[in-house]
């Protein structure tokens, strides 16, 4: 399961899958946004206009059918 904080009001979640310096962020679509350490590690998601339903799917996945997502999504 992924740590999701998520804010029904404003439909806003993050996800933080590890601790560290952020060394850049990363505009994944125009609702998502990643930070990655210096390393290229992948530390937080922060979401927007995330529907309940969606919000409840990223809570009950996993960090590796997350980052496939990302993967598909970039190529």
């Amino acid at each position: 399961m992924l740590p999701l904080r998520y804010d029904v009001e404003s439909k806003t979640g993050f996800i933080r899958l590890r601790d560290g310096k952020v060394a850049r962020s990363e505009r994944l679509s125009p609702q998502a946004t990643a930070e990655y350490g210096r390393r290229g590690q992948l530390l937080t998601i922060s979401l927007t206009e995330l529907e309940p339903a969606a919000a409840e799917f990223l809570r009950t996945s996993d960090e590796e059918s997350l980052l496939a997502v990302i993967r598909r999504e970039r190529s």
